[in-house]
C-alpha cells in the first residue's frame, strides 16, 4: 500500500509500469492496489517461486529502470536482488537499512527528503 500512490500518479504515457509481485495480494491490498493504482497500461504479475522461473519473467521484461519496494524483507526478493534485470536498478525506503547488495546489483538507494 505504501507505494500505491507512486503508481496511481506517475505519468504512464511516458513509462511503461510493470509490476512483479512474490505472492498473489490479497484483502484490503488487492482491492486497493488492483482497483486503484494499477490500470489497463500497467502490466502486474505473481512471479512463480522459482527462482529461475522469476528471473526469466523479469529478464523478458526488458526493463530500463528496475525499483525493488524493499530488499530484505521476503528472502525471495532478497534473492532476485543480486541478479541484474535493468541498465539502472535502485531500492525504495520499504526496509529502512543496507540492503548489503554489492554495488553491481543496486545502483540506487531512495529515500524521501523527510528520512533524511
Amino acid at each position: 500500500r505504501l507505494y500505491t500512490g507512486l503508481l496511481e500518479k506517475i505519468d504512464k504515457s511516458k513509462f511503461d509500469v510493470y509490476v512483479f509481485h512474490v505472492r498473489e495480494p490479497s484483502g484490503r491490498l488487492k482491492r486497493d492496489f488492483f482497483t486503484d493504482a494499477i490500470d489497463a497500461v500497467s502490466t502486474s504479475q505473481v512471479l512463480p517461486r522459482d527462482l529461475s522461473e522469476a528471473r526469466a519473467i523479469i529478464a523478458s521484461s526488458q526493463l530500463d529502470i528496475l525499483v525493488f519496494t524493499d530488499i530484505g524483507m521476503e528472502p525471495f526478493t532478497y534473492a532476485l536482488a543480486f541478479s541484474r534485470f535493468a541498465p539502472i536498478q535502485c531500492v525504495f525506503w520499504g526496509h529502512p537499512t543496507t540492503s548489503g547488495i554489492p554495488g553491481h546489483a543496486i545502483d540506487y538507494y531512495v529515500v524521501m527528503d523527510a528520512a533524511e
